[in-house]
């Protein structure tokens, strides 16, 4: 049930050969009759994924792009619509060279819910494994949703207990079913889309999957590379001390922040997201954070998961967040974890080690946040 329910919305991932920089130009049709709130487009060029909303008045979508791999992606998620297409449901594609075109225009009905048909020019399609990917498992993910629904709670070692037969039934599929140059680009995006980023899934395994089976060759591309970093991100919120990478980022004033290897200052970065309790309850200790330590010796930068920019900026303003945000950065968010449980937090000294991970570090109170203030007292009195 789970996988069908999964299949039932659709994506659209488009890939261009070529490891140099390449355009890259696609048109997808959509129903007229469709009319959704909105359609949600997520490109990834091999270097930075994008993410745009569009509302359905149009049926004719056209972008173009740089790609920076063999092959990009695009996922197209659908808001509720009159045409009642139900979210969730994958169509997919490789995109040959050129312009391309994908025309989902077409549409039959079954049990009250509308089924687009594709059909594509200089593109190829990939339903075949992705519906077998997804479905591989579909008794051991039953499993796992009984247990979510037990009244005794959930715990994370028990979740990962209970994933580990998806988690093996989803590899084999991976090495058995998907075998030569270009499916084995169909299961790096697998991968870096569902496995590598998945917390229920214990990250030595994934890392262990990443290092034997992908081909030296591909784990050199822009794509390749951007997977290595999911997974780093995994192995770093998996440890109670690690070294941080240095990363980049875009506040929302506009300014570019950049930290290297020894950072030279304190950094604590706030992952959260408007709709998260547990992240609004800790606002006010990072408040008092902010208040108590300079800024010269700490630098406080909170990234928003939350996919309304509107909400986010409201939030900022209710929560007197008068510190550094950053709207949505995923590229930062994958280099510490992914973000699949949220809130995260994670101290980073001067000389770039993580001394503070909220999900491994004894917090004494996760609302106040005692462990972390006394942690970042000792670290500016060193």
């Amino acid at each position: 049930m789970f996988v069908k329910l999964l299949l039932l919305s659709f994506a659209v991932c488009v890939f261009s050969f070529g490891y140099a920089q390449n355009p890259c130009s696609v048109k997808i049709l959509l129903p007229k009759q469709l009319q959704a709130k909105k359609v949600t487009f997520t490109f990834f060029n091999g270097k930075k994924k994008k993410q745009w909303d569009v509302t359905n008045k149009q049926s004719n979508i056209t972008f173009s792009d740089s790609l920076f791999v063999k092959y990009g992606s695009v996922k197209i998620s659908i808001d509720s619509n009159k045409l009642n297409v139900y979210p969730g449901t994958y169509h997919s594609f490789f995109i040959l060279q050129g312009n391309s075109l994908i025309d989902l225009s077409h549409y039959y009905k079954r049990e009250g819910y509308a089924f687009l048909q594709s059909s594509s020019k200089n593109a190829m399609s990939i339903d075949t494994e992705m519906v077998g990917f997804l479905s591989c498992a579909e008794k051991e993910q039953e499993k796992y949703i009984q247990y979510c629904k037990s009244p005794e709670g959930l715990d994370l070692d028990s979740v990962r207990l209970y994933n580990e037969p998806v988690l093996a039934k989803q590899l084999s599929f991976l090495k058995d079913s998907l075998k030569g140059e270009a499916t084995e680009y169909i299961a790096l995006e697998l991968f870096r889309t569902f496995l590598a980023p998945n917390m229920n899934y214990e990250a030595r395994k994934v890392e262990d999957f990443y290092n034997t089976f992908f081909s030296a060759e591909l784990k050199k591309t822009d794509a390749g590379k951007n997977a290595r970093d999911i997974v780093n991100g995994r192995l770093l919120a998996s440890q109670d001390s690690a070294q941080a990478p240095p990363f980049s980022t875009k506040d929302i004033t506009g300014q570019i922040l950049s930290f290297g290897d020894q950072p030279g200052k304190l950094i604590l970065l706030n992952f959260w997201s408007s709709s998260c309790g547990p992240c609004i309850a800790e606002m006010p200790a990072i408040r008092e954070i902010r208040a108590q330590f300079p800024k010269e010796e700490l630098e406080v930068i909170s990234v928003s998961v939350d996919r309304d920019s509107t909400v986010f900026i409201k939030s900022i303003k209710k929560h007197q967040m008068n510190w550094t945000n950053v709207y949505r950065d995923m590229d930062l968010i994958a280099l510490f974890g992914g973000a699949q449980a949220i809130p995260q937090l994670f101290l980073i000294n001067k000389k770039g080690m993580v001394v503070y991970n909220r999900e491994r570090s004894a917090e004494n109170d996760p609302e106040k946040l005692t462990t972390l203030k006394s942690i970042i007292a000792h670290e500016l009195h060193q």
